[in-house]
């Protein structure tokens, strides 16, 4: 993966301010070229509480409250500044021609670990095994200052692609959105097929120790 993919996802990851301050970047509330669009995976929710945003070659369905920014670094972004300052969702997509999701997940421990901006307070990584594909589900508990964060990241690789859709969130908060974050991991689509479903068959699951990779 370009380092200067991983740079900036984490720069965005460790400093709470970089949406709310940058003068370039603007909240949008609507996609209109979807009109309606329900949702199949997850909690059943109205169509009109969700939006679809097409991009390269995926579809990203998140709730239509977040809204996106307007930026080219990320597939999509969501400043969720107005549900608690700080917060936000992002999807990272690289080419992983001299990556790998275990190399990215390593990175990505050692560069939270070694910050001086949040302290890493804690975190867990599951390693799920399908019959075809496997994906890595993370927690991290950040303290910026004196305020708690969780971080909620699933990395994944699909064809030549590698993503890491991740949530920050405040922890008073956290709960209640990680289960909006499962339904968008559920209702995320790579050239037309769900990447995740209910139905894919799990062969094993493990937990990970990110020190040691």
């Amino acid at each position: 993966m370009n380092r200067t993919i991983i740079k900036s996802f984490l720069i965005l990851l460790i400093n709470s301010l970089l949406i709310a301050c940058s003068s370039n970047s603007s909240r949008t509330n609507h996609d209109t070229t979807i009109v309606d669009y329900t949702i199949k995976e997850g909690e059943p929710l109205p169509s009109k509480d969700w939006h679809c945003y097409d991009t390269d070659d995926d579809k990203i369905c998140i709730p239509e409250a977040w809204g996106i920014v307007n930026q080219n670094k990320f597939l999509l972004m969501s400043d969720l500044n107005h549900v608690a300052p700080g917060s936000y969702f992002v999807v990272v997509k690289s080419h992983k021609a001299n990556n790998n999701a275990i190399k990215y997940l390593k990175d990505l421990y050692s560069e939270l670990k070694n910050d001086t901006t949040g302290k890493l307070t804690g975190w867990r990584a599951l390693k799920t095994t399908y019959a075809n594909k496997e994906s890595f589900y993370s927690e991290y508990n950040i303290s910026i200052g004196s305020v708690p964060y969780v971080v909620f990241s699933t990395v994944f690789e699909n064809g030549n692609d590698l993503f890491d859709v991740s949530l920050k969130m405040s922890a008073a908060k956290a709960a209640a959105y990680q289960e909006e974050y499962k339904n968008v991991l559920f209702n995320f689509y790579h050239k037309g097929k769900q990447v995740f479903t209910v139905k894919d068959k799990i062969v094993g699951v493990k937990f990970i120790d990110l020190s040691m990779l």
